[in-house]
């Protein structure tokens, strides 16, 4: 039930009509990956296989650009030592303020004239300082393990299994739920370990430890664990990636 699947809440990509030509780019673009060097080849890739270290790459991915639509026609403008690059930070003036800018700081397109974005034309383009400014940078798993370890050693000490199903986790600035994800796999592994050392325990047969153990992480996706973030974007990918860990 995630917002990020709700469909009133993109109408322009509800109400947006693609050809099936630019549709196939999409997919191409978004199922095969792109070589690394001259002799390589591009790959498949398995969305089936994405785990929370890609969705974190791609929780970062998004806070670098933004999105918005002219409410005015604006003109493009740039350093005038830099060359325009599509990929690289843009910025936008309404026609009155153009005069305030060189012909080196204008931007204009291969026929000579000047690159002009008309009033409703969505423009899509990296953020510049604004990602900085948001803190927002993907914790790598490696830190997270580490952090979420030290951090649980003390306090399971002398808990009890039952005792970790009553733990609560609160992430007070979450991104997308690197933490929270690394500490409901480890408070799973905890349990198993101190319920299996239990009294009259049946140990649990190879072959159906990794469902109860995603029984017990989703358990505790449910009811233990709370995050926050200002970022509305890292909200709905916790979500998601929440979900998909367990």
């Amino acid at each position: 039930k995630a917002h990020i699947f709700d469909l009133e809440r993109t109408p322009h990509i509800t109400k947006a009509k693609l050809r099936n030509s630019v549709l196939i780019k999409i997919i191409n673009r978004m199922s095969i990956s792109r070589p690394h060097d001259r002799g390589s080849r591009p790959g498949r890739i398995s969305y089936a296989h994405l785990g929370i270290n890609q969705l974190g790459a791609v929780y970062e991915a998004l806070l670098s650009y933004r999105g918005f639509f002219a409410e005015e026609d604006l003109y493009e403008v740039k350093k005038a030592k830099d060359k325009f690059n599509e990929l690289e930070v843009g910025y936008f003036v309404p026609e009155n303020e153009l005069n305030n800018y060189t012909e080196g700081e204008r931007v204009r397109n291969d026929d000579g004239s000047l690159r002009k974005h008309l009033k409703g034309a969505f423009i899509y383009r990296l953020a510049g300082r604004e990602r900085e400014k948001s803190a927002s940078y993907y914790t790598p798993e490696s830190l997270t393990k580490c952090l979420v370890k030290y951090a649980l050693k003390e306090l399971l000490k002398d808990k009890t299994a039952d005792d970790i199903l009553q733990l609560k986790v609160c992430e007070p600035a979450m991104g997308s739920a690197a933490f929270l994800n690394e500490a409901i796999n480890q408070l799973a592994e905890a349990y198993l370990e101190k319920k299996q050392a239990e009294p009259g325990q049946k140990p649990i047969k190879a072959e159906d430890r990794t469902q109860i153990l995603q029984e017990v992480k989703m358990y505790l996706a449910d009811r233990n664990v709370y995050g926050i973030d200002l970022n509305p974007v890292a909200v709905e990918l916790a979500e998601v990636s929440l979900w998909l860990n367990t």
